[in-house]
């Protein structure tokens, strides 16, 4: 039975397109895609999710379960493995996430990977480590680890943070240039002078890390107080 009642609270109502719509019996909605959401955590920071006063237990059991980044490392530690030439967003066109498994399965019908997309979890910059991550994962194919993502692909050094290993590999600018400016800037302007310049540096230029460029020039900019 229709309650109209409900549909008035509801703020529910069919408006002319919806019914002419309807009256040519058109499809109301459609998918033409099957959007796959790829986890995006750091080391140990996966989400778990967990009852009230179930928190210990839930901890137990997300420690031995992978997420989908975790089965994108193991997938790629296997020997002859096809995984190892494909980004992370690019695995579920190859692969199925088996939910129950908590791993990656190689696709029967490749046809059916056409209309897949591969969607990582959306990272903001100010989240620093996580953000840095992101940009490798949507880069740096075959990873094995953490630590392969940080893994200079030219000298195969490792480095220290996820923004450092960004650096490296070009996908976010240096602030090198930022703090040369002001280094020359400290040697023949006052420190009113240097306080304006590195205002004007943090409106019209993509600093990466203001902070440490406050840290390594506070001292020289704030001597007059």
């Amino acid at each position: 039975k229709k309650d109209e009642i409900q549909e008035h609270l509801d703020a529910r109502y069919v408006g002319p397109p919806e019914a002419v719509w309807r009256l040519f019996e058109f499809h109301m909605h459609g998918k033409s895609h099957n959007v796959e959401r790829l986890a995006v955590h750091l080391p140990e920071q996966q989400s778990v999710i967990f009852e009230q006063g179930k928190e210990t237990e839930a901890l137990d059991e997300a420690a031995g379960r992978d997420s989908t980044l975790t089965a994108w490392f193991a997938l790629n530690k296997k020997e002859g493995s096809e995984s190892r030439h494909l980004k992370y967003s690019e695995i579920p066109r190859h692969y199925v996430w088996d939910k129950m498994k908590r791993t990656w399965k190689k696709r029967v019908r490749a046809a059916d990977g056409l209309k897949v997309i591969g969607r990582l979890h959306s990272a903001s910059p100010g989240e620093q480590e996580r953000f840095y991550l992101y940009l490798l994962l949507l880069h740096v194919p075959g990873a094995r680890s953490y630590e392969d993502l940080k893994t200079s692909p030219i000298d195969g050094t490792v480095a220290a943070t996820f923004r450092s290993a960004a650096e490296a590999q070009g996908l976010i600018a240096s602030d090198a240039e930022y703090q040369e400016a002001l280094a020359a800037a400290v040697l023949d302007k006052m420190p009113s002078q240097l306080r304006q310049f590195f205002a004007h540096l943090l409106l019209l230029c993509e600093i990466s890390d203001p902070v440490s460029l406050w840290d390594d020039f506070k001292e020289a900019m704030s001597e007059d107080f």
